[in-house]
C-alpha cells in the first residue's frame, strides 16, 4: 500500500515548487503539496496556470524509477479515473462518457479542458532520483473557456481534499499497475479514451515547428506516431497538439 504525507497550504506561489524543494531536500516518496490557490501556478511551456480558490492544485513526490511520460499518462489516468468516479457518484453517466485524453497530459471533458499535469524530474547516473507530479483540476472555478466539475455537476459539494483522496487513491493503484504490468498497459488504459486511429493532428514541438498527420498509437516511450498524406511515419516525443 502506498502510503502519503500531505502538507496542506491555503496560498502558494505554486504547489509544484514547492513539492521540487521537498525533493531537493530528501521528501520522501508519497510526499504530497496541495494548496487552495496559487499565485505563481505554471503549466506547459511556461504558461501560468489560473489558479484561483476553488479548484485541486496538487503535486505529487515519487521516487519509483520510472519513464518521464510513464508518470505523465499515470498521472492523467488518475484523474481521469477520478473523474469517472465523481461522475457515477452523482449519476451523471452522460458526461462520464465525454472524458477523454488528449496527448501528452491534458483531460478533456465535453471538448474543453478540466484537466492538466506537469512532470518534473530529477535524473542521476540514468535513474530518476524523484519525480514531481503536478495535477491540476478545475472544481468550481474554470479559466475562460475551460470546464469545470461544476458546469456538469451544479450540485457538487466535493472539497479539494476529498477529491485529493480520490486522485491519491488511483495515482496508487496505477503505480502498482505501471510496476507490475509496465507501461503498455498504462498505454491501453490512456488509448481508451484517448485518440481515435485516423484522427487527424497537428502538434507544435518543441522547436516550434508543425507536424500534421493521422493518429497512428502512442509507442513504449509515450511519443505519438503519425502519419503524413503520403504514408510516411513520423514520432513525435514531445509538443502540443495544435
Amino acid at each position: 500500500m502506498h502510503e502519503f504525507a500531505i502538507h496542506h497550504t491555503s496560498v502558494s506561489r505554486s504547489t509544484n515548487l514547492e513539492a521540487i524543494e521537498l525533493a531537493q531536500g530528501g521528501a520522501a516518496d508519497g510526499t504530497v503539496v496541495i494548496a487552495d490557490e496559487q499565485t505563481s501556478g505554471a503549466g506547459r511551456r511556461g504558461r501560468k496556470w489560473h489558479s484561483p480558490k476553488g479548484n485541486l492544485y496538487c503535486s505529487i513526490i515519487t521516487r519509483r524509477s520510472a519513464q518521464v511520460a510513464a508518470l505523465s499518462f499515470l498521472s492523467s489516468l488518475a484523474v481521469g479515473v477520478t473523474l469517472e468516479q465523481v461522475f457515477e457518484a452523482h449519476n451523471c453517466s452522460a458526461q462520464k462518457a465525454l472524458i477523454r485524453y488528449k496527448w501528452p497530459n491534458d483531460v478533456i471533458v465535453g471538448g474543453k479542458k478540466i484537466s492538466g499535469v506537469l512532470v518534473t524530474t530529477k535524473v542521476v547516473g540514468g535513474e530518476i532520483d524523484w519525480a514531481v507530479c503536478g495535477i491540476g483540476i478545475n472544481m468550481y472555478a474554470p479559466p475562460p473557456y475551460a470546464a469545470s466539475l461544476h458546469d456538469h455537476i451544479p450540485e457538487l459539494t466535493l472539497s479539494n481534499l476529498e477529491l485529493l483522496d480520490l486522485v491519491l487513491q488511483n495515482f496508487a493503484k496505477l503505480l502498482d499497475v505501471l510496476e507490475n504490468m509496465g507501461f503498455p498497459q498504462l498505454r491501453n488504459l490512456w488509448m481508451r479514451r484517448g485518440h481515435a486511429p485516423g484522427d487527424r493532428i497537428r502538434i507544435i514541438t518543441n522547436n516550434n515547428a508543425v507536424t500534421e498527420g493521422k493518429f497512428v498509437n502512442i509507442n513504449t516511450h509515450g511519443a505519438m506516431v503519425l502519419e503524413s498524406d503520403s504514408g510516411t511515419l513520423t514520432t513525435v516525443d514531445y509538443g502540443e497538439i495544435l
